[in-house]
């Protein structure tokens, strides 16, 4: 099967880059555009609870840390990749919501998703759900 559009849903491990590298040997072999994600799901509480925890984060400085390391580790993927990663791309929210909504407005025909122990616990709350409506075929790469 033939893809033209890969994303890569990536967390801030260190097992990020061994997923993006993985991704990169297949973008490859199919001549396919690459794109990196980065979905922060701490802000996934109801309308009440974001406001409160964006106050917090106004004074803590929390959130802006959290897309700073978002970005610094995007970046640091992009830089580290010897093929080209067309978009780098960070938000928030659910899960599904947010990795659906990244296929739709990309043109993405694979999603790539890692599986370890932080990532997939917090995947699997919502994997089907993503395999039902995500209208794309999925690859998860274990992680040992």
């Amino acid at each position: 099967m033939s893809y033209k559009h890969i994303l890569v849903a990536v967390d801030l491990t260190d097992e990020s880059r061994k997923l993006v590298e993985k991704a990169t040997k297949l973008a490859k072999s199919l001549n396919a555009e690459l794109s990196l994600i980065h979905v922060d799901v701490s802000f996934t509480e109801t309308k009440a609870e974001r406001i409160v925890a964006r106050q917090l984060d106004k004074e803590q400085g929390l959130d802006s840390l959290v897309m700073k390391n978002a970005q610094e580790l995007l970046t640091s993927l992009k830089d580290g990749s010897d093929y080209p990663i067309k978009a780098t791309l960070i938000s928030s929210g659910h899960i599904d919501d947010e990795l659906e909504k990244a296929v739709q407005v990309h043109n993405i025909d694979l999603l790539i998703c890692g599986h370890h122990q932080d990532f997939w616990h917090l995947f699997m709350s919502s994997a089907k759900k993503v395999m039902q409506h995500i209208g794309v075929d999925m690859l998860i790469v274990p992680f040992h």
